[in-house]
């Protein structure tokens, strides 16, 4: 499904760590764009997979999740919105 992306993560507010910076980066470079949402979802999971984190879909954004299960932790970012492109 083809889908416009927007309002990225930004970088520096919401859960006490910050978001990893290869995620950012890909969150900033799609922002604006209209793509296809699984390919999308694909590279964020290439990426989260490599610093050992899953990346969901919800209703209208996509986030990253980390759990660290040892320290009782759960960490939730929302990495960028996504909304039903007109093209």
């Amino acid at each position: 499904m083809l889908v416009n992306f927007h309002n990225p993560h930004p970088g520096f507010s919401g859960c006490l760590f910050p978001i990893p910076k290869i995620i950012k980066e890909l969150a900033d470079s799609i922002d604006g764009k209209t793509m296809e949402l699984d390919e999308v979802l694909e590279q964020f999971n290439a990426l989260s997979n490599s610093i050992d984190m899953t990346v969901k879909k919800c209703s209208n954004s996509i986030i990253l999740k980390q759990e660290q299960e040892e320290q009782d932790m759960t960490n939730v970012w929302r990495i960028i919105c996504f909304g039903t492109s007109t093209i």
